[in-house]
């Protein structure tokens, strides 16, 4: 086996095959777990592209993919994503109970960022249109409506005092997750699957390991960009002007979501086993 790859191997068929189920008349249900994959990967990896999208349309560009939740309508389907990914990371199921544990913890994270969004502005625009936390009082049923902060001193856009702390820890399990699981859990080696008569992987597993490699490694380093930022970066006045937060986000959902169209074989288009094509 190749060493290098082989210091990501913890054990024998590391992922679960598709899940089996009977109706009450004999015939089996399948859940096929790598379309599932696949489509969890595209959401992920469309999500900064809408929006990107979302910004040239005449949302303000953000300094992060989260900010966006105070924009209009792309708020809504932000949420949404973040929605669709926590409840397939709930629902799915690993070789064995941890990993099926810390993926729903991981599910609750991903649900964690969208209800408990991010503190600040986060935008530069002296003039644009969005959403904001407030109080409305009136003196009538149908009079004028004042506006004031929902939440002093966090203004129109906090939910709550410390609601960042909230968020910012979902955020950090939810990519520590995503770089766990492309390390250690997709670079698993199934003998009968993976290997060749030799004993030594396959060239596609080969090609599939580098790439989940790669995709934990941008991950991490997108990571640590945004610690050293928050631990010693407040002076950092170009982070905010480039969106550097936003990149370093879309890139983790870029590596997070190829990893898992990868996991799920592009559905059934690409890097496929020998078993696959059968």
């Amino acid at each position: 086996m190749n060493n290098a790859l082989e210091l990501f191997e913890t054990g024998e068929g590391r992922f679960q095959p598709d899940l089996k189920f009977m109706y009450a008349d004999g015939r089996q249900y399948v859940l096929d777990q790598q379309f599932l994959a696949f489509l969890v990967g595209t959401v992920a990896l469309g999500l900064p592209f809408v929006m990107l999208f979302a910004a040239a349309a005449g949302t303000c560009f953000y300094y992060s993919i989260s900010h966006f939740y105070y924009a209009k309508f792309f708020g809504d389907v932000l949420v949404a994503a973040l929605v669709f990914i926590g409840t397939f990371l709930i629902s799915y199921r690993g070789e064995n109970s941890a990993e099926s544990k810390l993926a729903t913890v991981a599910g609750i994270c991903a649900y964690g960022i969208a209800v408990f969004p991010t503190a600040g502005r986060g935008c530069e625009d002296l003039g644009y249109s969005g959403r904001l936390m407030a109080s409305f009082t009136a003196d009538t049923p149908k009079g004028p409506v004042t506006v004031v902060p929902a939440d002093d001193p966090g203004g129109f856009f906090e939910l709550f005092s410390n609601v960042g702390v909230l968020h910012f820890a979902s955020a950090a399990l939810l990519f520590s997750f995503f770089a766990f699981y492309t390390f250690f859990v997709f670079t698993r080696v199934i003998k009968d699957e993976h290997l060749d008569q030799k004993g030594v992987l396959t060239p596609v597993k080969k090609t599939r390991n580098g790439l989940y490699i790669g995709c934990g490694i941008v991950i991490v380093l997108s990571m640590a960009a945004m610690a050293l930022h928050a631990l010693i970066g407040g002076s950092w006045e170009w982070w905010d002007e480039n969106n550097a937060t936003f990149w370093c986000e879309a890139l983790s959902l870029w590596a997070f979501g190829l990893s898992w169209m990868v996991k799920g074989r592009f559905y059934g288009w690409a890097l496929l086993d020998p078993r696959d094509r059968a």
